[in-house]
């Protein structure tokens, strides 16, 4: 009897297991919203930064050091009582509040591919390894807040 109900059940859930995502396709965001630092700041991935070689996401640099980190920016920005923390160009840090302009247009990891001196990812050329405040909602974009985050074209220049 249990065999034969689990032959009529079973053809009925198929179309719903179909229709959840599986972890594998969802596995950069995943991996993404599961890393923290030691400030309590999650990992948000790497993000284009200058859209005009000037202007920037997160405008505000806190500092300039070869020992910068993921913690020691993520402290320097809230200290400065900014939400987002940028690492880029392998030792910069750059903070901002998003005020509705965005983070970004995000990219590949590949673009954050400069190493801080603890082996974490520095960002790169005008590419932010951006970490922030709250928990990344899981809304696709990785930007956490639902917001639209691309503006510009994201080819600036410089660093």
């Amino acid at each position: 009897m249990l065999a034969s109900v689990a032959l009529l059940v079973l053809p009925l859930l198929a179309p719903l297991a179909a229709a959840v995502p599986s972890e594998e396709a969802n596995a950069y965001h995943l991996e993404a919203r599961a890393t923290h630092s030691k400030t309590g700041w999650y990992s948000y991935g790497c993000y284009f930064d200058c859209y005009d070689g000037m202007n920037r996401y997160l405008p505000y640099k806190a500092y300039a050091d070869a020992g910068n980190n993921p913690d020691k920016c993520t402290a320097a920005c809230a200290a400065a009582g900014y939400a987002y923390a940028g690492l880029q160009f392998g030792q910069e840090c750059w903070c901002g509040n998003d005020g509705g302009e965005g983070l970004g247009q995000t990219t590949s990891s590949k673009d954050c591919g400069m190493r801080c001196k603890n082996g974490a990812s520095c960002g790169g050329g005008c590419r932010n390894n951006i970490w922030g405040k709250e928990k990344p909602s899981n809304n696709g974009n990785g930007n956490g807040n639902g917001k639209d985050h691309n503006k510009g074209n994201g080819h600036g220049h410089g660093h």
